[in-house]
């Protein structure tokens, strides 16, 4: 068998490992799969490891019996090196364990479903809430609504069943508030258990977050939090989430800021989600101080869904756009001045919509998309679930549901043509705008906003038209001019 080179991740040395070691892939360590093929996954860290078919096949012999030196028998002379330099990169980042004696850890058997592969899940695990916002795109699947058909315990565990057999990287956990759910440990131990990364638990804030920090300070995993928090005063947070909820909110964000900094191992992350109101617009400028003045590593700013709560009270709390516009920019340039003078481990990612984000400034690049591109890039390989087992496209979707876990197991549902129509439908296909100098940029915007607010999902996305207007003429030469280049999905 021959196995490529390989390129050293992250500078590392490699040197020699003994002969006689027994490597094994680690318990938390699995082979995935993407549409490029075979990756490593691992519960232990954010990283991942693209791999060559050579490469995953390879991995079939770590399976802790073999030593390295029966292993690079397997394999033509000039890939031995190529492999144990292979080996050494992954033990490094701990994917793989090597042991001086045979440790057995079941065979090693690469994934093989079909394309398109589900790599994603979001969960959201209780329609019960504490708050009533009036934005809350999530108000049809909330309380009374769903009273006597939330998914029980034991048939979310169930769907992580489907999820494994699926080999589903990672899930996202919200609700409602997952914190009022009894058993939310016990769900987020059966994550952990079938070989899943939690990559979030979203939460208003409002209960203390002390008992989950308890149980993952006993645990090897990291994890990421997403707090909701729309004002830098109570005035300005309340009017939108309720009177006597800031206080709560900031002793949340204190309590997450202290365990990011304190935290030797840094498993621990998180961001403030801050949606954009009339209340708030003109008080962006003091939430970015406040978020830096905290050491919030993360901040995300967008509009609120036309959905839920915010069709009720669209006309006490939309903002206009060109204030928003002119809000984004002059936030864009403070942040842009803060980057070049402070450097980026001293400022916060910011994201702002889907325009503007720090890792365009680190990664020097644009994703533009080309015509082939589908529409829902952004959720391509992802569903939702709701508290009573309806699956969505995505969290947001509402208007419409492709089935429930309760009538059809997931892997009929991913794969089902309906979905999958949706999935890969390319952004050529949206006749309306064909030839428009802003479809690279905007993708045709959302499909569910356009079903919303048309009554189609090939229909133009009038909003992402306006976003991105402003997006090509204000945003993208000044990040430009900081060598910033275009490139294709």
């Amino acid at each position: 068998m021959t196995i490529p080179a390989i390129k050293q991740q992250g500078g590392l040395r490699p040197g020699p490992l003994p002969d006689h070691v027994f490597p094994a892939l680690n318990p938390y360590t699995r082979i995935r799969q993407n549409e490029a093929g075979y990756y490593l996954s691992s519960q232990l860290h954010r990283l991942k490891v693209q791999l060559s078919r050579q490469q995953a096949g390879a991995l079939t012999s770590f399976d802790g019996r073999q030593s390295l030196g029966k292993i690079l028998e397997l394999f033509d002379p000039p890939s031995r090196p190529n492999l144990a330099a292979f080996l050494l990169n992954l033990q490094s980042y701990r994917y793989v364990d090597c042991f001086d004696r045979p440790n057995p850890a079941g065979p090693v058997i690469l994934p093989e479903n079909p394309s398109p592969r589900l790599q994603e899940v979001h969960l959201d695990i209780t329609s019960r809430c504490n708050l009533q916002c009036r934005h809350c795109y999530q108000d049809p699947y909330l309380g009374e609504n769903l009273k006597g058909k939330e998914l029980e315990t034991n048939e979310w565990r169930l769907l992580l069943d489907q999820l494994q057999d699926l080999n589903v990287d990672r899930v996202n956990i919200s609700g409602g508030e997952p914190l009022l759910l009894k058993d939310l440990l016990e769900i987020i131990t059966s994550i952990f258990s079938r070989g899943l990364k939690l990559s979030s638990i979203f939460t208003n804030g409002i209960l203390p977050l002390e008992p989950l920090f308890d149980y993952f300070q006993q645990q090897p995993y990291p994890v990421d939090f997403s707090v909701s928090l729309d004002g830098p005063t109570p005035a300005s947070h309340e009017a939108i989430r309720g009177k006597n909820t800031f206080a709560a909110t900031m002793n949340t964000i204190d309590t997450l800021v202290k365990h990011v900094q304190n935290d030797p191992l840094k498993r621990y992350s998180f961001d403030i989600n801050t949606c954009v109101f009339n209340t708030n617009l003109f008080l962006l400028g003091d939430m970015y101080r406040f978020i830096k003045q905290k050491g919030v590593p993360r901040w995300r700013i967008s509009l609120p869904r036309d959905e839920g709560s915010f069709i009720r009270n669209s006309g006490k709390l939309q903002a206009p756009l060109p204030g928003v516009f002119d809000v984004y920019r002059r936030l864009i340039h403070s942040y842009l001045e803060d980057f070049e003078r402070l450097g980026v481990d001293q400022v916060p990612y910011l994201q702002v919509e889907s325009i503007f984000r720090t890792s365009m400034l680190t990664g020097k690049e644009v994703v533009i998309f080309t015509p082939r591109s589908s529409c829902c890039e952004y959720k391509r390989y992802g569903l939702a679930v709701k508290p009573n087992g309806d699956v969505l496209s995505c969290t947001s979707f509402h208007s419409l549901k492709l089935s429930n876990i309760r009538r059809q197991n997931l892997r009929e549902i991913w794969y089902n043509e309906d979905n999958q129509y949706l999935k890969r439908l390319p952004i050529q296909d949206i006749h309306e705008c064909a030839g428009c100098e802003l479809l690279k940029y905007c993708g045709t915007g959302c499909r569910s906003n356009a079903l919303d607010r048309v009554g189609s999902i090939t229909a133009k996305d009038e909003l992402a038209c306006r976003i991105y207007e402003f997006f090509a003429r204000e945003i993208l030469p000044i990040i430009q001019r900081r060598g910033v280049k275009c490139i294709d999905a």
